[in-house]
């Protein structure tokens, strides 16, 4: 029930999501209420995420919820990626998918 619906293909298979889970569906649900939350105490106009599958899902579900007149723009940092030893892998998954 908490698993998400849909995640993307990767070249690799389920096997390329041992280190890179997606975002579940109570986390989705969890950056929504964020996102609104922020809307009624300030204006974002970027944010900040690591190059991992579920912290860009959450940064994309916070950004859709909130309720501004502009679009905020998600970037995606390098450097915040964690667990370092696993960066080159993911990495090189994220530049495929880009």
């Amino acid at each position: 029930m908490n698993q998400p619906t849909w995640i993307p293909q990767r070249a690799g298979g389920e096997d390329d999501y041992a280190s890179d889970a997606p975002l579940t569906n109570v986390g989705a649900l969890s950056a929504q209420l964020v996102g609104r939350a922020i809307t009624m105490r300030t204006v974002i106009s970027e944010v900040y995420t690591s190059p991992s599958l579920a912290s860009i899902q959450t940064a994309y579900s916070l950004v859709s919820s909130l309720q501004q007149k502009f679009v905020a723009k998600i970037r995606v940092e390098p450097g915040l990626f964690e667990p370092l030893p696993l960066i080159t892998k993911v990495m090189f998954l994220f530049c495929l998918m880009n």
